[in-house]
């Protein structure tokens, strides 16, 4: 357990061996981070100072649940190995580098957990690692900021609303269209869940006898007419 401030403007820290190593204070002047073995975990007020560039390669782990704050901040993210992980339980990684990055690890999270893609206007973070226990939120902060998931990579539990969050918050289709279609998709699942309960043998609903739904219909055909600019049929 390390509760001190290490600081370097170039390197501040490189693990290599198998253990954990425990970080519970704010490590000063951000340098680069590698963690290419064991775990490096952040308890507390811990921090990989302001900001740091982490690079979690072979089967390095940051397990950055266990921090007080809201998340962590950090430069650029980079890591070679499918078998790398990054454990953010219920906090928020923020990237804001200026140059495009590749994470080949994985990502796990709870619900309440995520990722904020925060880089330089023009660059792309690649995702390759297959993070099919991420269940938390994806943003992009703005336009032109890119996240490609590449090769065998994923990214979890991404489901249908937060995907249009993300389409609404980089400008690809309105706002308020994106909340109208979420809360449609919500009524709908309400609907189909409501029906397997009774059981009924099959979840098809009658919009006549739901006049909420025939709303939630026109709102996704407005989505359709905005991404498509032609009816639906």
């Amino acid at each position: 357990t390390l509760s001190g401030v290490a600081s370097g403007s170039n390197v501040l820290l490189t693990k290599t061996d198998a253990g954990t190593w425990t970080l519970t204070g704010n490590e000063g002047n951000g340098g680069v981070v590698t963690i290419n073995a064991g775990t490096l975990a952040l308890t507390g007020s811990g921090a990989l100072g302001n900001p740091s560039s982490v690079a979690i390669n072979n089967t390095g782990i940051l397990d950055m649940s266990g921090v007080s704050g809201a998340g962590l901040t950090m430069y650029l993210l980079t890591g070679n190995s499918s078998a790398a992980n990054i454990n953010l339980g219920a906090k928020v990684l923020t990237t804001i580098g200026t140059s495009s990055s590749t994470y080949a690890g994985t990502l796990t999270s709870t619900a309440a957990g995520g990722l904020v893609v925060s880089i330089a206007n023009g660059t792309t973070l690649t995702l390759t690692g297959n993070s099919t226990n991420f269940n938390g939120t994806l943003t992009i902060s703005a336009a032109g900021r890119t996240v490609k998931v590449a090769g065998t990579g994923s990214l979890g539990n991404v489901g249908n609303i937060a995907l249009l969050r993300i389409a609404a918050d980089v400008g690809l289709i309105e706002v308020k269209i994106a909340k109208a279609v979420g809360d449609a998709y919500r009524l709908l699942r309400a609907g189909q869940h409501r029906l397997r309960l009774d059981g009924a043998e099959k979840t098809r609903i009658q919009l006549g006898d739901e006049p909420a739904l025939i709303a939630a219909r026109d709102n996704v055909i407005l989505l359709w007419k905005e991404i498509f600019k032609t009816p639906s049929n």
